[in-house]
């Protein structure tokens, strides 16, 4: 059973989305939020000691459900790699479809956090899922490499920047504010592009030059 304080604490955190969403971070009120939310501007510094914490609790699901999605993937595909199965399309499109039904589950407090995330003086949304997928992408990397006994050294940097590319044209959807069928589509299309890419640097791992893989 829900408490008078979590109850007002949660209409507090409504509010603030919808605030946040409509006047952008710098902008937003938090004498307009406590209006909405009917209750005083002391009564949200109660709950949250500035704006900064009530944007971090108003996006705080979204973070906690990215951070165990792709914990999950990462340790599952690592995994694997471990055993010498590669990631391929087939797997790339389906943990896109897993990846985007979390986001739309969360989607204004995603959008949130990739538009207004900047202005709280913290680390970027995008900033943070690249962080996310090179330690994923190093570990796999570093498992296919134990396994098929590789001294290929990855181009760590190359890859930061493809990763920057890959997790932004991820998000692309989220910016425009698309249709979740229209971000599967979009899913389906990259998964084509990136994945021949990571196909291309584990037949490198299995010691093929890289001549080979120039048509």
């Amino acid at each position: 059973m829900q408490t008078k304080a979590n109850a007002t604490k949660n209409r507090i955190l409504d509010c603030a989305r919808s605030e946040f969403l409509s006047a952008g971070f710098a902008k937003a009120s938090l004498r307009r939020i406590a209006a909405q939310a009917e209750v005083t501007t002391g009564a949200i510094y109660r709950y949250f000691p500035d704006k900064r914490a009530l944007f971090t609790a108003a996006t705080e699901e979204a973070v906690t459900q990215f951070e165990k999605l792709m914990a999950g993937m990462s340790d599952e595909t690592v995994l694997a790699a471990g055993e010498g199965v590669s990631f391929g399309p087939r797997d790339s499109r389906e943990n896109m479809a897993t990846f985007y039904g979390m986001i739309y589950e969360y989607f204004d407090q995603f959008y949130l956090l990739l538009m207004c995330g900047d202005e709280t003086g913290g680390r970027s949304f995008l900033h943070e899922f690249v962080k996310v997928e090179e330690e994923s992408t190093l570990a796999y990397i570093g498992a296919l490499k134990k396994h098929y006994g590789s001294d290929y050294e990855v181009d760590e940097v190359a890859l930061h920047f493809l990763l920057e590319a890959y997790v932004s044209a991820l998000l692309e959807p989220v910016r425009h504010r698309m249709s979740r069928k229209d971000a599967i589509l979009h899913a389906q299309n990259l998964s084509v592009y990136f994945s021949v890419g990571w196909l291309g640097m584990e037949r490198l791992l299995r010691g093929e030059s890289e001549e080979s893989l120039i048509p």
